[in-house]
């Protein structure tokens, strides 16, 4: 093998590996595709469905009460994007450290991953909490600046350029936190961090961002159409309007389109790990025994 031949092996070596991390996403997905839906499942529908359904409905009452149109709008978007943030972020707790132990070639124990997750469920839920906040803010804050530049109708006509270059900006921020805290979870359930997790995952993904980045809208992508394809299939094989059923039936479905993400997260972290802190599967087995 000459010099340069070992200088490429050494570069691949010293990458992400976006392929392959992509293929084991589906492959240790689909293989223990029960235990994930299971994990995801109780999580997403008990906050984002039904408690967010109340939540939601609870404070819009109270506001339309007090007679503020203003508050009533902001909350009516605010709300359920923060409900959706924690109910994910604690369905990833769960998902994200069985992922990780599969990887690992570990037995999958479901007790103690819930037992984990929720010994983090303050530094998760503030966590989750904040980002959305941010996200949301940041999205009002330039819409604002483009409602002052372009006039609101233009700003939010989406047939216009200035939409789609508002629209573009809007999503700038969230994508720079999507890849910073990347590892935001997994590095507080598995490492037992707590609020040091956000450090951790800012550490881990330095150097990495742009081809995370890219895993990640890979796996969105694939999560839009699975989440297309269950919600058709939901809404051919069943019509309920009972409420209660129907956030069942709902939940069933963000939790498996969901854990498609969660599952890509753990294996990101376990090869962050690798080339970060120079750690084999071998080691990293070893040290969650």
């Amino acid at each position: 093998m000459t010099q340069h031949d070992t200088s490429n092996v050494a570069v691949r070596d010293r990458e992400l590996g976006i392929g392959q991390i992509f293929m084991d996403t589906f492959s240790i997905f689909f293989r223990h595709i029960h235990i994930f839906v299971l994990l995801g499942f109780v999580p997403l529908v008990i906050l984002n469905l039904l408690l967010g359904s109340l939540l939601i409905g609870s404070m819009s009452s109270l506001l339309m009460a007090i007679g503020s149109f203003q508050l009533l709008m902001v909350a009516g978007i605010a709300m359920p994007v923060i409900i959706l943030f924690t109910a994910n972020f604690i369905a990833a707790g769960f998902v994200v450290h069985a992922a990780y132990d599969a990887k690992l070639g570990k037995p999958l124990r479901l007790g103690h991953y819930v037992a984990k997750s929720f010994r983090q469920i303050i530094p998760l839920t503030v966590s989750a909490l904040i980002i959305a906040i941010f996200s949301a803010a940041s999205f009002f804050f330039l819409i604002l600046i483009a409602a002052a530049l372009f006039g609101i109708g233009t700003a939010l006509d989406t047939s216009s350029i200035a939409a789609w270059i508002v629209i573009f900006l809007c999503l700038i921020p969230s994508i720079w936190i999507a890849t910073v805290l990347a590892v935001i979870v997994p590095s507080m359930v598995i490492d037992q961090v707590g609020f040091g997790g956000v450090w951790r995952s800012d550490e881990l993904t330095l150097g990495y961002r742009w081809q995370i980045l890219v895993l990640l809208v890979l796996l969105h992508l694939c999560l839009v159409v699975i989440t297309a394809l269950l919600q058709g299939v939901v809404e051919t094989m069943f019509f309920i309007v009972d409420p209660v059923a129907n956030a069942l039936l709902q939940g069933f479905v963000s939790a498996v389109s969901a854990g498609v993400p969660f599952v890509g997260i753990a294996l990101i972290y376990i090869r962050l790990r690798e080339l970060k802190d120079g750690k084999t599967l071998e080691q990293l087995a070893e040290a969650s025994m």
